[in-house]
């Protein structure tokens, strides 16, 4: 019998507003071992960190590699693992999952920039809808969760979907990317489009070309105003951007959910209806592309992961159901994801599976 070994893993997900980062203990079978564990239980979550932006699009790569490193720094000042690293000895296996940095090239500067500080012995830089489906299949043991199958749906500020099945004939990762454009070509579904919508239909109430909603009173008192003209100068005044906009999805959704003391605002519920059917389309074009929206054959086959995650879909679960109604024809399992850092851990192990 084999003694099993543990070893710290990084795991990384640096955004647009923030940089997280989780140090963890991650226990390997013993290489005879007839039934492995699964990652929730081989993982250890024993720090966390968190520092600004790590876009590098964004703020730069420079900027980039700074706000990781200070991420990581309070993840393992958090933790009892200093000691360990006292003497320069750097995690074992490290991912950093960063938004901006879908590309190869971009992927490659920003590794070379972290290996510099020394992060890990292994390390990956992916895009950072990876280790949202990642993040999913905690079930599965380290060794069995790369090539990932599944689709990611992210739904906040703006929105996408990503997905991945099996490998090709000559050993690469069959990927679809759907969505993603920004708020100005696209977003359809996200935080800022609910909200958009929202003000739009106050507008559209206060000229007399659509009907009044509840919308108006609870968007005006939210922004502090007395009246729609008022709009005006908040929406296009200094200060103001798309996040602000996005801000305003989670009053839309109240409204549109059906609740014992208040009746469900009409037009409200049609913009988040309409939000789930245009998040539902990037899912399906996605599953369609991969060939993950057909019922397998052999009713023993584990569910296919549908990872939700961003605000829209973390924060409502009368979003997911509308949703879930909307694909209820695909073989999907919708699993909500509320920390995509995770998965960004559970890639880090399954390096040294």
């Amino acid at each position: 019998m084999h003694a099993t070994e543990t070893q710290l893993v990084l795991g990384v997900d640096a955004g647009g507003t923030k940089t997280t980062a989780w140090l963890a203990r991650y226990t390997r079978d013993a290489p005879d071992s007839r039934q492995p564990q699964s990652l929730c239980d081989a993982v250890q979550i024993i720090g966390q960190g968190a520092a600004g932006p790590g876009n590098p699009r964004a703020i730069g790569f420079e900027a980039a590699a700074a706000a990781i490193q200070e991420a990581i720094a309070a993840a393992y000042a958090q933790s009892d693992a200093a000691g360990e690293t006292a003497a320069g000895e750097p995690a074992a296996a490290a991912c950093l999952a960063v938004a901006g940095a879908g590309r190869r090239e971009e992927q490659q500067r920003l590794y070379n920039l972290c290996m510099q500080h020394n992060v890990a012995r292994q390390m990956q830089v992916i895009g950072d809808a990876v280790p949202v489906l990642a993040a999913a299949c905690g079930h599965l043991p380290a060794a069995a969760l790369w090539p990932l199958r599944g689709v990611a749906l992210i739904a906040g500020t703006g929105s996408m979907a990503w997905g991945c099945n099996t490998l090709d004939a000559a050993g690469h990762l069959k990927q679809s990317r759907v969505g993603g454009w920004g708020y100005v070509l696209g977003d359809e579904g996200s935080g800022y489009w609910i909200g958009l919508a929202a003000l739009r239909a106050v507008c559209r109430a206060a000229d007399g070309m659509a009907p009044p909603t509840e919308l108006t009173h609870c968007l005006l008192h939210a922004l502090g105003l007395s009246e729609p003209t008022e709009l005006i100068g908040k929406i296009y005044g200094a200060g103001w951007d798309r996040r602000h906009v996005a801000g305003l999805a989670p009053l839309v959704v109240q409204l549109a959910t059906p609740g014992s003391s208040r009746k469900v605002d009409a037009v409200a519920a049609e913009i988040v209806a309409h939000a789930a059917q245009e998040l539902a389309a990037l899912v399906r074009q996605v599953a369609q592309q991969l060939g993950l929206d057909q019922r397998p054959v052999v009713q023993s086959q584990p569910p296919i992961a549908l990872a939700l995650a961003g605000g829209v879909l973390t924060g409502s679960q009368f979003v997911c159901s509308r949703l879930q109604a909307e694909l209820a024809d695909l073989p999907l399992e919708p699993i909500v994801v509320p920390s995509p850092v995770l998965g960004a851990v559970y890639l880090a192990a399954a390096e040294l599976a």
